[in-house]
Formats: C-alpha cells, sequence, structure tokens
C-alpha cells in the first residue's frame, strides 16, 4: 500500500511529499509531522469531494507514522490524537 500510495503522490506533483516521507518511515518525528502538514494542506485546498483521494490516504499514513512515533516515545496521548485526527483522511 506504501509503494503505490506514493507512486499516485508523486503523479500529483507531490515531490517533497515522497522525499520526507522516507524520512518519517525511518523514525525522524520532524518529517513525520511536516508530511502530514503537506497532506492536511491539500486537504483543505478546495471543496472536500475534489480533493484526490491518494492525499486523504496520505493524510491517514502521515497521522500513522506521528502516532506510531509519539507512541515510541512514551506519549500516547499524542499517538491517540494523531490516530483520531487521521481516521478523518482516509477513504
Amino acid at each position: 500500500m506504501r509503494g503505490e500510495l506514493l507512486r499516485r503522490t508523486t503523479e500529483e506533483g507531490a515531490f517533497a511529499y515522497v522525499s520526507s516521507v522516507e524520512l518519517a518511515a525511518s523514525g525522524d518525528l520532524w518529517a513525520a509531522q511536516a508530511v502530514r502538514e503537506m497532506a492536511c494542506e491539500q486537504l483543505h485546498s478546495g471543496p472536500w469531494r475534489e480533493v484526490v483521494p491518494a492525499w486523504r490516504d496520505a493524510y491517514a499514513m502521515a497521522c500513522l507514522h506521528v502516532a506510531e512515533l509519539r507512541a515510541g516515545a512514551g506519549n500516547h496521548r499524542e499517538a491517540f490524537r494523531a490516530l483520531d485526527k487521521g481516521s478523518y483522511g482516509a477513504t
């Protein structure tokens, strides 16, 4: 799924997203948060029904990365908050 998502976001011109998501996946919390913000910006760039579905999935995956890193650091409250936010973006 991750590879397919990266391919779809690349097709949408999201080169900064794709390069940052690799850092996020390797454990970089700052990159994970930046990726989440990039996807969030796309979700709010116009009417909801016009948002490319890949961006909804990208946002959900970014929230998952943030949650995983927060939980790994023992910050379970923030991990659950990230998961909650991510559930709104998933298709």
